[in-house]
């Protein structure tokens, strides 16, 4: 009897330890990227690119554009608000929603100063609630969010 618990013992611990040398599966994030292009947004786990909102900078003088999901049609009139909620305060982006969706999703593509209240609250670190015409999302995970938007903000000037 003690050889079989013993066998077990030993079998166990070691799919124990192959599960824990197992990668960790990414978790929703923030992400900044200066690699090719100054580009800082949410990454949900296990995906390759941003989805819901991103940001990117260019251009001389610098300008940031966003990308902001808005669901899987198209508004008739060809624009859409956004809104983005945390601590009790929120912030809108308003635009034109491209002609064309990517993945299925049409987005509001537009330019915002640095300045605008949704940095505002990126920065504040708290988790982000996200509500758009047909794309709704109750809490964007914080990981990354702060030191991501002062990252991005900084090399955007």
């Amino acid at each position: 009897m003690d050889r079989i618990l013993g066998r077990a013992g030993v079998l166990a611990a070691a799919l124990l330890a192959c599960l824990l040398s197992l990668p960790a599966a990414a978790a929703d994030r923030w992400v900044f990227s200066d690699s090719s292009e100054l580009k800082f947004g949410f990454r949900p786990s296990g995906a390759n690119s941003f989805e819901t909102l991103w940001f990117e900078c260019d251009g001389d003088p610098k300008k940031i554009s966003v990308s902001a999901a808005v669901g899987n049609r198209r508004p008739s009139s060809g624009r859409a608000s956004v809104t983005l909620s945390a601590g009790g305060r929120s912030a809108i982006i308003s635009g034109e929603v491209g002609e064309f969706d990517f993945d299925g999703i049409y987005s509001i593509e537009a330019e915002l100063p640095a300045s605008h209240p949704v940095f505002a609250l990126l920065i504040s670190g708290q988790p982000l609630s996200y509500a758009a015409p047909g794309w709704r999302r109750p809490k964007l995970a914080a990981s990354g969010q702060k030191a991501s938007t002062e990252r991005f903000l900084a090399a955007c000037r």
